[in-house]
């Protein structure tokens, strides 16, 4: 099978039954009376690593990968984004010298004050 979802490698009859089965998500709630279910159908977050046949053979099968504000009245993606470029790099603090550490002192003030230790018997304190 091929991988990652590529569209491109369905004929145009197999790319227009797919988007037929893309629906867009919103956080809108809305109550329908039970006697208007029709049936049941199973809806999942685009797999791109998935084959879109796999979408097409399966019947009542949906996907999205867009949400519907309805505020901003935008589609927005919902799975989270990748920034690239130097300003989104985590800056990386110069090595220390040898023997030098940055972990403060036991008896440092900012620590508190040490109540247990691992090798020490529990006492009633």
């Amino acid at each position: 099978p091929e991988e990652g979802f590529r569209p491109s490698i369905l004929d145009a009859t197999k790319r227009h039954k797919l988007q037929h089965r893309e629906l867009f998500l919103t956080r809108e709630y809305e109550t329908y009376e039970v006697s208007l279910i029709r049936g049941r159908c199973l809806v999942t977050l685009l797999c791109e690593e998935e084959n879109p046949n796999d979408y097409l053979n399966r019947l009542n099968m949906f996907f999205y990968s867009l949400v519907f504000d309805p505020t901003q009245r935008t589609l927005v993606e919902e799975t989270g984004e990748i920034r690239v470029g130097p300003k989104y790099q985590a800056v990386i603090p110069d090595l220390l010298p040898e023997g030098e550490s940055d972990l403060p002192s036991d008896n440092d003030p900012v620590m508190g004050h040490l109540m247990w230790q691992p090798d020490c018997l529990v006492t009633s304190q």
